[in-house]
């Protein structure tokens, strides 16, 4: 394995990673949201964040593994748009100290996570040009997953 492939094994150890060609692509497999007549009438849904209301039903989502084309795109990170790409890259040094033991701490007494939230929301504000942003939903991605190599 290549030196980049076990680069992006150790920060997404989630996904299955097979090797195209000596470029730096690789085939990734990602689940999406199944395309059921579900949702033709119901919105997909996931409950977060109620642990002691008890439900049976806390998601409508049904994912289907797809296999996809990955490619490293250091340096081409200027041709990304979001008109065209539906993202774009923003290079952007925070002013907080965050770390991720920050994370376990209580979230209404977390000033650093805060400090955080609002940059960010300041940070999209400046790039879309815009009065107001709202942040509906945040979420630390656990990084202690099996690495499964092809």
């Amino acid at each position: 394995m290549s030196g980049i492939e076990n680069e992006v094994a150790s920060l997404y150890p989630k996904i299955s990673l097979t090797p195209l060609s000596a470029a730096v692509k690789m085939l990734a497999t990602v689940g999406f949201l199944a395309d059921l007549p579900l949702y033709h009438e119901e919105q997909p849904y996931e409950l977060y964040g109620f642990p002691t209301k008890s439900s049976e039903v806390r998601t409508n989502c049904v994912l289907e593994d797809k296999t996809v084309s990955v490619e490293d795109v250091r340096g081409k990170e200027q041709s990304f748009t979001l008109q065209g790409c539906g993202f774009k890259f923003i290079k952007h040094t925070s002013r907080c100290d965050l770390k991720a033991d920050h994370f376990e701490i209580a979230p209404e007494s977390n000033s650093v996570v805060d400090c955080y939230l609002n940059e960010t929301l300041d940070l999209v504000k400046k790039e879309f040009k815009t009065d107001r942003v709202i942040c509906f939903d945040w979420r630390v991605r656990p990084s202690s997953l099996q690495v499964v190599h092809n």
